[in-house]
């Protein structure tokens, strides 16, 4: 017991005389000291002791890291990276007990880690293993690195950067890596590099878009060289100089520093974006020089395509299935005869193509120069064509087309090879839909077009019943009947009373025509692409494809001139009609030309068909006070201006044609045979419908077509209408026993008849001594 109480004083003497614990309550003299604050003192240093602890695990965390980037470890330093951020970030009490001058520093030099670790990688696979230039790709699949000059390879460098930044292939932009940075500005840099890290070196984005744009060059050529550098280089040369041979050995050199120099890793990606568009310009290269490779049937070249071929089928089976080469294309090119034929008959094409676009690109318009051609030369009869039978026809490779519409035979149903063909073609048969209701003035519930209206009308009359009486008084408008009066071509003049247009002078068939240079260039076009086709090593000008291709070329000639020649319509028209008047087996132009008339034509009757329905109704709604703004300030100037005029300087024989097919329209379709729909004409609206019609005649005379017998009798019986239009049932009577509807048949005339009287015996009678009258003049005859 006494030995206890002596240590214990002994310990606490010692302790007192400690220096650390000296203090001024402290008694020294009497060796006393107060346990309690020594206890508190030891429990201060012991908290102390474990943040010291804590703070040495984040120092050793940084040792760490240093350590793996200085070897290299790219792996060790992600997660030793990672752990030091998780030891900062998850409450760390020792870490936030410092000052925050402390926590700031440490955070800084943290985030100066990542920036470290990233931009080491990053100039690793930009410097190292990759040195893109302006003339130059050069990739290494190990590089020396870092002071100890550690040697990396490139795939095993590249599975970590894959696996530790970009799981799943794609950059996360809220990874750990980014999204814990404190300061923006090298979080920026990191993102940045980060996403161009992926972009450029993983997907390889750089490298194949230095491929795609130096693979067009038309004045260098790629060159591999993989004795030293595996570099592919870009070459300049003059173009004149590059021969076939260097064309496709740029293709060879191309596939072999994919093949030999690329790394398995790289190569789906690479294919995946670079297969098709290298074996499209590889087929493209060789179809171009197709006579040099197939025709002279040269050995060197021919083994030289095959082995690239051969080349490219190796790298198809290298991309994983993301890229599958064909090689059957270029093997059948090689051995195939008519489709070298074909290649050869292409490249004219697309020569004489070129010329074409090339006569519209010039600034100063020279082909729009004009010419006076005499319309008299135009001896050829040229027959119309029906437009509103025929329907687009197609190129068969194996008909005899020109002879074929030369004598007139049908053209046979042709199997089409080219899509931008169909396009064209089909663009000119299009029918223009008109609402037509040929019963009311009121609404309008059925839709055709006017190419179909005269089926339809003729239909109606056929159910209708027959007495006779139509065929015995048989106006004749058979085109034959009038032949003469058709190959008179003339300009139409406005009619001398009329008080809306200036007089037109009158033509004869000496007249001049004016037709631009276009005939002129497309027919040496033409020309120079027979004579190519007949200088090849065979004459191919009977072959089944040139006729095919000297088709599409006349389509795609028409389609051009058409976009530069919308302002005046006819005027095009003319130097189409100049094209084939000089060359008859042009047959396609004339077929486009003849659709380009009639769609222009069917265009304008539709605004003439709306104005004079409106017209209609506006009687019908106002009989008593009807507006006469639309006949006069719509209608009339519009048929002047747009029809008559424009078709007018077509002249020829399909002037005349055209013109008599428009006033059989205006006359007939659009207010003849609408009013005979309606169900009655009041008194008021029969004197409205007479000055309609006096007005639409008056206007519309055209005098040079006067000594046709359609337009004669065609303006005949209009008139005839508008004049009994306003007379009582007598004086219609009167002029029927005279013999003044002998352009009508027996049902038309009842039909007016019933019109415009009530229905009362007088009527009756009246329509008994028609029928009456009709009969007895056909038994006579």
């Amino acid at each position: 017991m006494d030995s206890s109480i002596i240590e214990e004083d002994r310990i606490i003497s010692v302790i007192a005389n400690d220096p650390v614990f000296t203090e001024d309550d402290i008694d020294a003299t009497t060796q006393t000291l107060d346990v309690n604050h020594i206890l508190e003192s030891e429990s201060q240093l012991s908290a102390q002791l474990h943040d010291l602890k804590n703070l040495k695990v984040l120092s050793s965390l940084i040792k760490e890291f240093n350590t793996n980037l200085g070897l290299l470890e790219f792996e060790n330093c992600y997660y030793s990276l990672q752990n030091l951020r998780k030891k900062i970030n998850q409450n760390n009490e020792a870490f936030i007990k410092q000052s925050f001058h402390f926590q700031k520093s440490v955070v800084t030099y943290v985030d100066s880690l990542h920036l470290e670790l990233v931009s080491t990688i990053y100039d690793i696979f930009s410097t190292a293993f990759w040195n893109i230039t302006e003339d130059k790709i050069q990739f290494k699949s190990s590089v020396k690195w870092g002071h100890d000059n550690f040697v990396l390879e490139h795939d095993s460098v590249f599975e970590v950067v894959k696996q530790v930044f970009f799981p799943n292939d794609t950059l996360d932009p809220h990874v750990w890596i980014i999204e814990d940075m404190e300061f923006g500005n090298d979080r920026d840099t990191v993102s940045t590099k980060l996403t161009d890290l992926h972009k450029n070196y993983v997907h390889l984005k750089k490298v194949t878009d230095w491929i795609k744009d130096r693979i067009f060059e038309k004045n260098a050529l790629l060159k591999y060289d993989n004795k030293e550098e595996d570099t592919l280089q870009l070459i300049t040369f003059d173009p004149k100089k590059i021969t076939v041979d260097m064309k496709l050995n740029c293709f060879q050199d191309l596939d072999n520093f994919l093949l030999n120099t690329m790394p398995a890793s790289l190569q789906p990606s690479l294919l995946d974006k670079l297969g098709n568009m290298i074996s499209n310009e590889f087929i493209k290269c060789v179809k171009s020089y197709s006579g040099e490779i197939i025709g002279h049937n040269n050995i060197e070249l021919k083994r030289l395509v095959s082995d690239i071929n051969s080349q490219l089928v190796a790298l198809s089976s290298k991309s994983d299935g993301v890229w599958t080469y064909q090689p059957h294309a270029i093997k059948e090119l090689l051995q195939d005869r008519q489709l070298y034929i074909n290649l050869l008959l292409d490249q004219i094409y697309n020569k004489a193509v070129s010329d074409i676009r090339t006569t519209f690109a010039d600034k100063e318009n020279k082909w729009k120069n004009t010419t006076q051609v005499a319309i008299k030369s135009r001896t050829q009869k040229k027959a119309p064509i029906d437009v509103e039978q025929s329907e687009v026809n197609d190129w068969n490779w194996e008909a005899e087309v020109a002879s074929e519409h030369e004598s007139g035979i049908e053209e046979k149903s042709l199997e089409r090879n080219e899509e931008d063909e169909d396009d064209i073609a089909d663009a000119w048969n299009d029918e223009i839909d008109l609402d037509l209701d040929l019963q009311s003035p009121k609404k309008v519930t059925k839709k055709q077009s006017i190419a179909s209206l005269n089926k339809q009308n003729n239909k109606g009359e056929e159910q209708e019943e027959e007495d006779g009486w139509d065929e015995a008084w048989d106006i004749g408008e058979d085109e034959d009947e009038d032949e003469e009066s058709l190959e008179k071509e003339a300009l139409p003049v406005a009619h001398d009373n009329s008080i809306l247009y200036p007089k037109t002078s009158t033509a004869n068939s000496n007249d001049l025509i004016e037709v631009t240079q276009l005939p002129t260039i497309f027919l040496d076009i033409i020309e120079w692409f027979r004579t190519e086709a007949q200088n090849l090593e065979d004459d191919l000008t009977n072959n089944p494809y040139f006729n095919y291709k000297i088709s599409l070329l006349q389509t795609t000639f028409f389609a051009m001139s058409v976009t530069h020649s919308s302002d005046e319509w006819w005027k095009f028209y003319i130097d189409m009609r100049e094209i084939y008047y000089r060359d008859n087996s042009i047959y396609r132009i004339q077929e486009l030309s003849a659709r380009y008339l009639e769609s222009n034509c069917l265009l304008r009757q539709k605004n003439v068909w709306g104005l004079m329905q409106n017209q209609l109704l506006e009687f019908h709604e106002k009989e008593n006070a009807p507006s006469w703004r639309i006949v006069l300030e719509e209608l009339l100037p519009f048929v002047h201006k747009e029809i008559i005029i424009p078709i007018s300087h077509i002249k020829g024989t399909e002037s005349e044609i055209e013109l008599l097919r428009f006033l059989d329209f205006l006359y007939n379709k659009c207010i003849t045979d609408v009013i005979l729909k309606w169900e009655v004409i009041s008194e008021k609206n029969s004197e409205n419908l007479g000055r309609l019609i006096s007005l639409i005649s008056d206007h519309t005379e055209i005098a040079t077509l006067t000594e046709s017998s359609q337009y004669r009798e065609c303006r005949a019986k209009f008139e005839m209408v508008g004049k009994f239009l306003p007379l009582h049932l007598k004086e219609i009577m009167d002029m029927f026993y005279n013999g003044d509807f002998y352009l009508f048949s027996t049902e038309e005339i009842v039909k007016w008849v019933r019109l415009l009287f009530a229905e009362t015996p007088i009527r009756k009678g009246a329509i008994s001594d028609i029928y009456e009258i009709r009969q007895a003049a056909l038994e006579d005859n």
